[in-house]
């Protein structure tokens, strides 16, 4: 409960700030708690997909320190996500990540092991974190929105689209694996009609546009990497607002 300004009090301009803050803060709270976003619940599923993919939680941050995360201008970014999901990405290798997918593929639908191009490559899946990260995603099957252009031109503009949203994309193989998990044990699949970029922020001239697809016909996660010049607009990014 916040205490409330005394109209017969002069406040210091800096001690102000912080009450208005906490007043807004407050004032998210409230507005959060009336949308479909229960973080404990949340938190929950990612332990519970972790757990079931034989990942160790042990090290997992405490639900206390990722709610004490969720100030009010994080509030106003995930506010704008249909639906948000909880990502906690262990300092798992992502090959360790693929390898936990395949040996459980009796969780979900998956028929044959994930595809995977040039896995060992930094630049096209991203340098594996050793420290625990957390963040906070859209929960749908596929993202709608798009850009025209060659994929490099598409990759880039979700880039800058996201920068002026204020919030990051998905740009790694470990946080993908890690979303899969959780909706993989949801027996949902994701991917399905459009390609998932996984490397906007490291795009160069020659390289690859490093993506994830759900090949329904042979229900299989392919990784893999296109001409950055290849121009359909099939192209898509996930939005994501990290909490630590």
């Amino acid at each position: 409960m916040i205490q409330k300004l005394d109209p017969k009090k002069v406040y210091k301009r800096n001690e102000l700030i912080l009450k208005i803050n906490e007043i807004i803060d407050h004032l998210h709270k409230d507005e959060f708690s009336l949308m479909n976003f229960d973080l404990k619940f949340l938190y929950n599923q990612a332990i519970e997909a972790l757990k079931a993919y034989g990942i160790c939680v042990s090290s997992a941050p405490k639900f206390e320190l990722i709610q004490s995360k969720l100030n009010s201008y994080k509030f106003s970014k995930i506010n704008k996500f249909e639906k948000s999901i909880l990502l906690l990405i262990p300092p798992v290798p992502r090959k360790d990540l693929l390898a936990a997918i395949n040996k459980n593929n009796n969780i979900g639908n998956l028929q044959y092991d994930c595809y995977t191009y040039s896995f060992d490559d930094d630049s096209l899946w991203g340098k594996d974190s050793n420290e625990w990260r957390v963040m906070i995603t859209e929960d749908m099957k596929d993202i709608q929105k798009k850009f025209s252009g060659t994929w490099k031109k598409q990759a880039e503009s979700f880039l800058e689209d996201a920068k002026e949203k204020g919030i990051d994309l998905i740009n790694d193989a470990q946080s993908y694996l890690v979303l899969l998990m959780i909706m993989q044990k949801q027996n949902i699949n994701i991917e399905t009609d459009y390609f998932c970029v996984l490397n906007a922020d490291r795009l160069t001239n020659s390289s690859y546009v490093a993506y994830s697809v759900f090949r329904a016909d042979i229900r299989r996660v392919v990784f893999y990497g296109s001409n950055p010049v290849y121009a359909s607009e099939d192209l898509r990014a996930r939005p994501s607002v990290p909490l630590l």
